[in-house]
């Protein structure tokens, strides 16, 4: 399956980052590749995306 074959979901995310610059990523565990992201995820029905950026 393509990714552009799957359903879209909103979503929110953050940069967060220390007092030295320093920026927080997670490494993917689902992926067999060596790939990062920021932190993020779905948006609920009904909720906005602040606070779901919050969550």
């Amino acid at each position: 399956m393509m990714m552009a074959d799957l359903p879209y979901r909103p979503c929110a995310g953050v940069i967060l980052m220390n007092r030295d610059g320093r920026v927080f990523v997670g490494q993917r565990i689902d992926s067999t590749l060596e790939a990062w992201q920021l932190p993020q995820g779905g948006i609920d029905p009904g909720e906005d995306a602040d606070t779901a950026a919050l969550r």
